[in-house]
């Protein structure tokens, strides 16, 4: 196991820190597939008692990244594209039950600032620099997380959250940081707007679900070819 680099902060629960850390270890295959891995070594590693990295463990446990053998500790799961695929459907399904809410719930201002940011992205979208993929990837980012601040659910919002900074750190991991589809992401991006804003919530669900799924297969058939 490499040496941690990151810090523990006051400001966030040290249960969540603990699990980030070590998530983006594990996605940056730092701490490899089959290793063990030791609460009291982290612990000791993050300077903190074990209550909050057995928490953390917990949480990795559910997301699929470690697994647990009786009387023999915690190990990393081999993580595939699989894996991270089954992860990107299932955040499929929870972004669009916030997309559904959505349609029902979203502020004029919201709305406001959803078409602000696409009318923004559209010049951006002719541009095949670096800068310009990231700026891209940064207001799509904002775009979802407005749409997710309309269902008033922190529980459901924290839960997609999780599965997206697994699937972001998995594209980090994999060098695939900025594979997607600007054009046909931002087209459909502007389907997902004109339905939450004629407040048709089940053509809202749909589309956000189909996004996200299209988006998934597209980066998942990139890492195959890539590996």
């Amino acid at each position: 196991m490499s040496e941690i680099k990151e810090q523990i902060i006051e400001s966030k629960p040290l249960r969540e820190q603990v699990a980030d850390i070590v998530r983006g270890m594990i996605l940056r295959g730092e701490i490899k597939a089959g290793e063990q891995i030791s609460e009291r070594t982290i612990g000791q590693m993050l300077h903190v008692s074990t209550t909050p990295v057995k928490e953390a463990f917990r949480s990795l446990q559910a997301e699929g990244l470690i697994y647990t053998r009786p009387r023999r500790g915690s190990f990393v799961s081999e993580i595939s594209i699989d894996n991270m695929l089954e992860i990107a459907f299932m955040r499929s399904a929870l972004e669009g039950v916030v997309a559904y809410y959505a349609a029902k719930n979203a502020t004029d201002s919201q709305l406001v600032e959803m078409s602000r940011i696409l009318d923004v992205v559209y010049p951006l979208l002719s541009r095949k620099d670096e800068k310009s993929l990231e700026e891209i990837q940064q207001y799509n980012v904002s775009f979802h997380s407005i749409i997710r601040q309309t269902c008033n659910n922190n529980y459901l919002v924290h839960q997609i959250e999780t599965l997206r900074t697994i699937d972001h750190s998995f594209r980090k991991a994999a060098r695939m940081k900025y594979i997607e589809e600007p054009i046909p992401a931002h087209q459909e991006h502007k389907e997902i707007l004109a339905a939450i804003s004629s407040h048709n919530s089940s053509l809202s669900e749909k589309l956000m679900v189909s996004h996200i799924r299209r988006v998934a297969l597209f980066v998942a058939d990139c890492a195959k070819k890539i590996q």
